[in-house]
This record gives C-alpha cells, sequence and structure tokens, in this order.
C-alpha cells in the first residue's frame, strides 16, 4: 500500500526561524481549509514554540482552545515544587516514562506563560470561541484572574472525574479541573454534556505519556465547544490526543508541541486513526514523517524510537496531559 509519507533525513537544519518559509510546511493532502490561517494551515503537528507559532497565525482562524499544559503544582510551597517530579505518577511508571522539567515552574513562571498564551488565542479565536485549559485545583486561583487579564470571561469550570481515587492520604483525588474561558458569548454545539463529566483515566499499561489524557474526554469536550468542520487549538500539544479526538469527530486541528518523542509519538497515533492522512512536521530531531507533496510514496515512515502518549508541552519548559 503506497504512503503518502517520506522519511527527512536533514531534519535537523529545520530551525525555529525557517518557520514562515512555507518550503518547510509540508501540507497534508485533505488540509487546505479556507480561514485556518497561518503559515501551516489545520490538520497537522507543527514542531515549534507555541507562542512563536500562533503569532504568525490569521486573526479568527481558530473555533476553540483545548489544551492541558503544565500544572506546576506538586508540592505546598514554591521552593519545594520547583524540586518535585513524578506529581500523582507510581514509582514504577515515573521510571519507565520519566517527567519533564515544564512542571518544576513556580507560580509566576506559569501564570507568565498562560496568560501570554491567551492574548494570542484571543486574537485568533472567532467571537463566540472558548478556551478550555486542564488545570489542578491549586493553581486555579492565580489562573482564571490571569486569562480574565487577557479578555477572556470565565464562565464555567469542568469537573473530570476519573471514577477511581488516586494516590495519597486523607481525601484522596479523584478529579482533575478545566477552566471554561470565553471570548465573549459563547456558542456551544452539543447541549447533552454536564459539567461533571465521568471518564476512567488511561491505564497505566497503555499510558505512553506522563499525564495523558483519555481520548473520549477531550472529544465530549471538543464537541461543546467546536462546530463539525471547525478548528481546534492545541498549544500544548503533546502527543495529540486533541488531534486523535478531533478526527474521531469530524473537527480540524493544530497541534503545537516543542518536544521531538512527543511530536513523533502524535505522528503515530494519527496514522493509526486515520492511515490515509498526511503529517506535517516543523523542525528537527532524528527520523521524521512528512507529508509527500505530490502525495506519492518515497519511503515507510520511522517515528522516534521513545514513543510518548499524551499531550501538552513546551520543551525546556514542557507539560503534557493530553
Amino acid at each position: 500500500m503506497d504512503s503518502p509519507f517520506s522519511l527527512a533525513t536533514d531534519a535537523d537544519s529545520v530551525r525555529c526561524d525557517d518557520w514562515l518559509d512555507p518550503a518547510n510546511v509540508m501540507r497534508a493532502p485533505d488540509a487546505e481549509s479556507a480561514g485556518s490561517g497561518g503559515v501551516g494551515g489545520v490538520n497537522r503537528i507543527i514542531r515549534c514554540d507555541c507562542l512563536d507559532y500562533m503569532r504568525t497565525m490569521t486573526d479568527g482562524s481558530i473555533d476553540a482552545v483545548v489544551t492541558d499544559p503544565p500544572y506546576c503544582s506538586g508540592s505546598v510551597s514554591e521552593a519545594s515544587r520547583t524540586a518535585s517530579k513524578g506529581q500523582g505518577l507510581r514509582s514504577e511508571n515515573l521510571k519507565r516514562l520519566g517527567w519533564f522539567v515544564g512542571d518544576n515552574m513556580g507560580t509566576a513562571g506559569l501564570v507568565w506563560l498562560i496568560r501570554s498564551v491567551a492574548v494570542e488565542a484571543l486574537r485568533l479565536m472567532k467571537g463566540s470561541g472558548s478556551m478550555l485549559v486542564f488545570c489542578d485545583w491549586r493553581m486555579v486561583p492565580n489562573l482564571i484572574p490571569a486569562v480574565e487579564s487577557a479578555g477572556f470571561r470565565y464562565q464555567n469550570l469542568i469537573v473530570w472525574d476519573k471514577k477511581h481515587m488516586g494516590l495519597g492520604n486523607g481525601f484522596r483525588a479523584r478529579h482533575e479541573l478545566i477552566m471554561h474561558m470565553t471570548c465573549g458569548s459563547p456558542e456551544y454545539h452539543d447541549k447533552g454534556t454536564s459539567n461533571v463529566i465521568q471518564c476512567g483515566r488511561v491505564s497505566a499499561d497503555d499510558r505512553e505519556h506522563q499525564t495523558q489524557k483519555p481520548a473520549d474526554l477531550i472529544a465530549q469536550l471538543v464537541r461543546v465547544v467546536c462546530p463539525p468542520g471547525g478548528t481546534v487549538l492545541d498549544p500544548f500539544a503533546g502527543s495529540c490526543t486533541l488531534a486523535e479526538a478531533c478526527l474521531q469527530t469530524g473537527r480540524n486541528y493544530v497541534c503545537l508541541e516543542r518536544d521531538p518523542d512527543h511530536v513523533a509519538t502524535g505522528e503515530s497515533r494519527i496514522v493509526q486513526t486515520q492511515p490515509d492522512l498526511g503529517m506535517v512536521r516543523l523542525g528537527g530531531g532524528g527520523g521524521v514523517l512528512v507529508g509527500d507533496s505530490n502525495g506519492e510514496s518515497k519511503s515507510a515512515a520511522q517515528g522516534s524510537s521513545k514513543q510518548v502518549h499524551g499531550t501538552n508541552q513546551m520543551p525546556e519548559q514542557s507539560k503534557s496531559g493530553q
């Protein structure tokens, strides 16, 4: 069976300052969507710094943001938070998956990052759009005002009920929170979803990312805040659960991610979800899948030997949940 991919062996030569050169962005065969804006269009995974890339995108080009940034809440004090690792992860999974540097930011760093993303997201979003941001209960009082100051309205607080308790003592956690911020009066596209969503977590055996979110959970969120055929942006895409959810629900996606291992895993997931969908890759690091501009097969695709599932991340400041 012919493959729409070729293996880029000189990917390391693609630098961050080359993003604006269209020659460095290969197009997915079906991704020429009107209104998607930016140098990359839609239905693509782009290795980049999310803030840098978002600044190249067209005003009003997305319907919603659904993202899972670093939580940075693994301890009770600022000093111990910057030294913590493996929040909520069992020792065997921490050994297998490792942890990520971005989760060790202090509160001020996280607030700056999320507000900066929100400023760009407001410009990119259509007038009735929503921004859904996964977060830990300890950071809600800091992050809601930060996103409000970017111009969003605090609309709701969604609870993800994981059905089973996690590690810990006393009142053990079985939920995470999702801030619902809106650009003016929101438009909803599915009115049958509660603000408490029950969905089992990804099992330890199936998890390929430290904080991986279930695709079914993301799909439920996407159905509410984005119309069929619309576009959802994830600035902290990790290994791109959002892309999988969008393919399942008939939405377009733009996934931004800086970690090459997560990008490789994301590409692999998309191939498995929709084998004849072309890929986009911006940036370097080992073997990289790129769509053949002629739509012809040149070679089989190979990703990184280290595959990590699951969500959001910025490189040296990374995290992922999806």
